[in-house]
């Protein structure tokens, strides 16, 4: 956009140029066409409308002792232009209306190229205009398309979430179903086998309908061990622990991919749970950090408080 308005401004000038040396003859001056670039360059460098209208009134007065300046006038009028003040471009051509002194050749110019220039720089504002509502709106277009992006992520980040939380349910109460049902009904099947054993202990049928139902019952309960195990989300364990966590600012790092043994998973928990019941009971601690941390041989926990009160020795407990 400025490259274009520039080569209006340049294209402009020299046609001023063309004509103040076609129509001047061998009196062509130079002192008009510096005074005409410094004028051009002010109204440029301030783009202020108060300071481009004094400017213009300035230059148009120089115009009536200095004629040439004159050839120059479009140039100004089309650096000057604005919408909001396009009446005064009519203002400056009325003295002119009424002269004659100047050459009719530099009025006609004056009006035509003149003319043209402000009808040029009104297209080249709309343009403008038109190309920063067109980026506007494809900055709207991103925003809204990053933001869609942003929630389908989230939707399906928590659709995968819920998704898991019912798996993760429906083998505990799996387990628990087997549990109560099929293993109480094996353990009470196995005593009553063995009270049949204690009136015929030789039977050999008896002997191997026990081993078969004591094998049922340790597949059972490896089976019921395996689900609560798989079920055990630490992740979703501790989210929960620090969420309830109402005692003080608390913040969760979470940086495992998967803990496979369980007895880790309950040994983590439990010590997270006394942590943050000590907390509460012998700490004045306002923040507390919670940070899980997986290493190549060994998992990392850090519960880290910033309470200052030391209490030992003055409480019933037994840790």
């Amino acid at each position: 956009m400025q490259r274009a308005d520039m080569f209006d401004k340049v294209l402009l000038f020299l046609i001023g140029l063309i004509m103040y040396g076609l129509f001047s003859g061998n009196n062509m001056e130079v002192v008009p066409a510096i005074i005409s670039v410094i004028a051009i360059g002010l109204a440029t460098y301030f783009e202020n409308s108060k300071v481009n209208i004094t400017i213009l009134i300035i230059y148009l007065g120089l115009g009536y002792l200095i004629p040439p300046l004159l050839y120059f006038m479009p140039t100004l009028l089309y650096t000057v232009y604005e919408k909001e003040y396009s009446f005064l471009i009519l203002f400056a051509y009325l003295p002119f209306c009424f002269e004659s002194t100047h050459k009719a050749d530099l009025l006609v110019f004056i009006f035509f190229f003149g003319i043209l220039a402000v009808w040029q720089k009104h297209r080249m504002i709309d343009l403008y205009r038109l190309k920063k509502t067109h980026y506007e709106l494809q900055d709207n277009k991103r925003k809204l398309e990053r933001d869609s992006d942003l929630q389908r992520k989230i939707l399906l980040e928590k659709q995968d979430e819920e998704t898991h939380n019912a798996t993760l349910n429906e083998r505990n109460r799996i387990a628990r179903e087997i549990h109560d049902n099929v293993g109480h009904q094996l353990s009470s099947a196995i005593l009553q086998l063995g009270a049949l054993r204690i009136v015929d202990s030789e039977s050999k049928p008896l002997i191997t309908l026990e081993k078969t139902l004591n094998l049922a019952m340790d597949n059972i309960r490896q089976s019921v061990h395996n689900l609560y195990d798989t079920s055990i989300d630490l992740y979703l364990q501790l989210k929960m622990l620090t969420e309830s966590f109402e005692f003080c600012e608390i913040v969760l790092d979470y940086n495992v991919e998967e803990i496979y043994n369980s007895q880790i998973k309950y040994a983590i928990i439990a010590i997270v749970k006394e942590a943050l019941s000590n907390i509460i009971k012998h700490s004045n601690a306002t923040r507390v950090d919670v940070s899980m941390i997986e290493h190549p041989a060994f998992y990392q926990l850090i519960i880290h408080d910033n309470g200052s009160k030391l209490c030992i020795g003055d409480t019933d407990g037994i840790g």
